[in-house]
């Protein structure tokens, strides 16, 4: 009941479906239960012209046409399509998806296939500008890249010993030693847009502060860009980034905000409702090349522009997470770094829980979810996770990057960016992948866990 009233309300508030030469508003809902359906893919003849549904089910398309068909697609449920001009007389206010039942045969068949050993990820279109530590999120059918180290180390002296080792030493290994290692420290300021209809990237002329290890947030048509650290002029100094970004999509224009409580590298920034949350982070790099982390959230309340602290996290840590139903996962290295625990942290009553601790350890874990499942990467590793039943299942991918960002749309997960790291060098990597959470079932998972 509380569904369908929701949707009610929504549709009252909104009236009837409303198209004009731009845009195209109305409600897309469960046929059986009746409830609002998140994150339907609707789009126009098969097009880059899309967007997906709120929480509440409402969506907002630009720029129909009489002449166009309108698509409504959603993982486990059957597409539906209209030509728009008969989907406007018919005046449907709300649409109703119905669940694919038909996938169980599909599921059977499978069943009967010789499962693969690991996840094949696709392989897409690079970035145009190699990158790691950046903020990404995704709006509206774009993935938005902004910032990210650029930064590229060379061990020379090692190459040089390697090839004297192997009686290889010629006047290029000389030029190495002479050389020496090199260090080159460069933080990017640009702004990079994927399309994930069209697999294609625009390097936008907007520009940012240069910034590196923050964390961006997307709020009603603006992004914002927290945390996070800022270079010198002349590469040597770091510095905590001391401002917040604000990119208004519609306007394409960085506004600065110079109110930041939260000054961090690597913190965790999520939306919830209309508040954004900013949690943990690294605060100092010590003599010993250890991290000083902080265990402090912040909320910003976006409409009143106020910001408060919460109670603190468990431990002190940088961290990656994701919201499903109102609960924050994340994760966190304890005992030295030898095993990892999950904890979730209700957004309502603001209490964590110890969900288990594992017996190895996430290797900067990248979090993401869809259709209220957890998405877990790690180097050559996917883990995805049941918070219903508590299920952990281990998979090997052949992606092997490094500290890259991870999404989920539309059924599918993208990973970019983050770092390659070869025998003497280590460097950002422009490579972008996708998999398909449908071969999940067509693959053997390495381990099953229960927590």
């Amino acid at each position: 009941m509380k569904f369908i009233k929701a949707i009610t309300l929504s549709i009252l508030f909104m009236g009837p479906l409303s198209i004009t030469a731009q845009q195209i508003m109305g409600v897309v809902a469960d046929g059986k239960t009746k409830g609002p359906l998140e994150g339907v893919n609707i789009y126009l003849n098969d097009s880059s012209m899309g967007t997906v549904s709120k929480a509440d089910g409402t969506y907002l398309l630009k720029n129909g046409k009489a002449g166009d068909t309108i698509f409504f697609r959603y993982l486990g449920y059957n597409t539906v399509d209209y030509a728009l001009k008969t989907f406007i007389g018919q005046k449907r206010d709300t649409i109703f998806l119905f669940p694919a039942e038909e996938r169980l045969g599909e599921v059977e068949v499978a069943g009967r296939k010789k499962m693969r050993d690991k996840i094949i990820a696709q392989k897409l279109s690079n970035m145009p500008i190699a990158s790691t530590g950046f903020g990404s999120t995704v709006v509206d059918g774009k993935i938005y890249v902004i910032g990210g180290d650029r930064s590229f180390k060379s061990n020379n002296l090692r190459r040089a010993y390697n090839d004297a080792a192997q009686g290889q030493l010629n006047q290029y290994s000389m030029l190495l030693l002479r050389m020496g290692n090199i260090s080159l420290d460069l933080y990017s300021n640009q702004l990079q847009i994927y399309d994930l209809f069209q697999d294609s990237w625009v390097k936008s002329e907007t520009r940012f502060s240069k910034r590196a290890y923050h964390t961006v947030v997307p709020l009603d048509g603006k992004i914002y860009v927290l945390g996070g650290k800022t270079i010198s002029a002349n590469g040597v100094f770091e510095y905590l980034a001391n401002t917040i970004e604000v990119y208004d999509i519609a306007k394409d224009k960085v506004l600065i905000d110079h109110v930041n409580p939260h000054q961090a590298a690597n913190p965790l920034g999520v939306a919830y409702g209309d508040d954004i949350l900013i949690i943990g982070g690294s605060t100092k790099l010590l003599k010993n090349g250890k991290k000083k982390y902080t265990d402090k959230i912040h909320f910003y309340n976006v409409p009143s522009g106020n910001w408060y602290e919460l109670a603190n996290m468990p431990i002190g840590i940088e961290t990656d997470g994701t919201i499903v139903n109102g609960k924050l996962f994340i994760s966190a290295n304890e005992s030295g770094g030898n095993g990892t625990v999950l904890y979730k942290f209700d957004l309502t009553s603001g209490k964590w829980t110890k969900l288990d601790e594992l017996a190895f350890a996430f290797q900067n874990p990248k979090f993401t979810q869809g259709n209220g499942i957890l998405y877990i990467y790690q180097k050559e590793i996917l883990f995805t996770f049941d918070p219903k039943y508590g299920e952990l299942k281990k998979y090997f991918v052949n992606v092997n990057l490094e500290n890259p960002n991870l999404h989920f749309y539309d059924g599918y997960i993208y990973i970019l960016g983050g770092t390659e790291t070869r025998e003497f060098s280590t460097h950002p990597s422009a490579d972008v992948y996708r998999v398909d959470v449908r071969d999940f079932q067509y693959t053997k998972p390495v381990s099953i866990f229960t927590l």
